[in-house]
């Protein structure tokens, strides 16, 4: 399996190799992002050491960007997402038929 790197929102870089770790990955920038949001919120003026961390949180994310769609592209991530989405649905289909299935018999019982 093909793996492919990635940073978190923090800078470190972390390898994944499933499309579902790219977004978990992708993720994590909400918080941080809106860390900086808050702190812009602040009366006192901001240094350039803040200015300069967006700046390294923007590129970043650009690169994950970048990764995402490459792994969109790849057939063997292609493969994967299929077989993930197909077994999402059929969890999906087999919980809400668990559900049905307590609220009553089948129809063949009755």
């Amino acid at each position: 399996m093909k793996n492919y790197e990635m940073y978190r929102s923090t800078g470190g870089k972390v390898s994944v190799g499933t499309m579902l770790m790219a977004l978990k990955i992708s993720s994590e920038f909400k918080a941080t992002s809106m860390e900086r949001i808050a702190d812009l919120g602040n009366t006192e003026p901001m240094s350039n050491e803040f200015y300069a961390s967006c700046d390294a949180l923007f590129a970043r994310w650009n690169h994950n960007h970048e990764i995402i769609e490459l792994m969109n592209a790849d057939p063997e991530f292609q493969e994967q997402n299929r077989r993930s989405s197909y077994a999402l649905n059929l969890l999906q289909i087999a919980d809400m038929a668990g559900k049905c299935e307590e609220e009553g018999p089948p129809l063949a019982d009755q």
